[in-house]
Parts: structure tokens; sequence; C-alpha cells
């Protein structure tokens, strides 16, 4: 009977059975990334954060973050231009956090997130605030050294912008990742 388990279990780690994608191999963030926002590279930098990542990144961290939700139009448009700008940058991890389950449900994390940020945060219609998105903010030591958001009112399926557009928001984007850069 214990050669009957032995050789059962052996069969499940040579196999690999139920672990991982099709190939037997563990499905990455980028790859995960690139399935959500289809028009990034294969290699982008984006690896997905919790909300502690978040939150201490903000305090303590230095890098970049994009808050953005795959479902939004205008974070899809951002998003290979981030990617182009990290690359061209030498940056090899972006933070991506989608906040929206949190927000919905007012937890604690995400209070915590606006008190962290209030500063940086516009007011609604009806005077409150709260995180929008696509937000790209860049962190250096626990200090927020850059920030650019696009406000829209989601209802555009598809945003194609043109080059004039691209370039601006690349520029910006190339600003905020070059103010998180550390001097050595």
């Amino acid at each position: 009977m214990k050669k009957i388990i032995f050789l059962i279990l052996m069969l499940i780690v040579v196999t690999g059975c139920g672990f991982g994608n099709r190939n037997g191999n563990k499905v990455t963030d980028a790859e995960k990334f690139k399935q959500e926002y289809s028009q990034v590279s294969d290699n982008n930098p984006f690896v997905y954060a919790t909300p502690s990542d978040v939150i201490n990144l903000i305090e303590n961290g230095t890098g970049v973050l994009f808050m953005g939700a795959k479902q939004d139009a205008w974070s899809q448009a951002v998003a290979p231009i981030l990617d182009t700008a990290a690359k061209e940058n030498g940056i090899t991890k972006i933070y991506y956090y989608d906040f929206r389950e949190i927000q919905t449900q007012n937890t604690a994390e995400y209070q915590k997130m606006l008190l962290l940020l209030d500063a940086f945060l516009k007011e609604d219609e009806e005077g409150k605030k709260n995180l929008t998105y696509p937000t790209i903010y860049g962190i250096k030591n626990g200090a927020i050294v850059g920030r650019h958001d696009i406000l829209h009112d989601g209802t555009a399926e598809t945003i194609e912008l043109n080059e004039e557009q691209s370039n601006a928001i690349k520029e910006a984007y190339n600003t905020i990742i070059n103010n998180t850069k550390t001097t050595e």
C-alpha cells in the first residue's frame, strides 16, 4: 500500500497535476497583467500589490504605483504608455492596484489610503475625496514625488489617443519615474 501511495505522489510531482498554467508553470504577474491589459508588452514590469503593499509603499517605500481598473478604458489606454516609459527609464517594477473592491466596502485599508493620499485627492461634487483611476504615483522614501491622473466620467468604452496626447502622458510618466530614482 505504501508503494502505491508513493507512486501516486511521484506521478503528481512529475506531471505537476493541477498546478500552474497549461505549461505546468505558475502564471506570473506580467502574464496576468498582459491578459487584463492586452496592449502592454509580454515582459511588462507590473506587479500586483495588496492593500498592505500599497500602504507600506506610500508610508515608507520607493517606487511607481499604478492605480487602475482593467474595465476602465482610460486605464487600458495609459497602461502601455506607462509600460514603455518604465522600460525606457530602466524601471523593472511598477506596483499595480485596483482599489474598487475595498472602495465599495469602505474598508480600513481604503480609509488609510485616503488619509495617506489626502493632499493629492480632489473633491467630488458632494465634497468627498476618493481615489480615482487611472492614477500614477511616484513615491520616494515614503513621500509622494509625482502624481498624474485622468479624471473622466467612466462612460467611454474605448479611448484612442493621438500622438500628441500619448507623448504628453508619457512625458508626465517619465518625470514621475525620474523623481523616484535614488542617487547613489
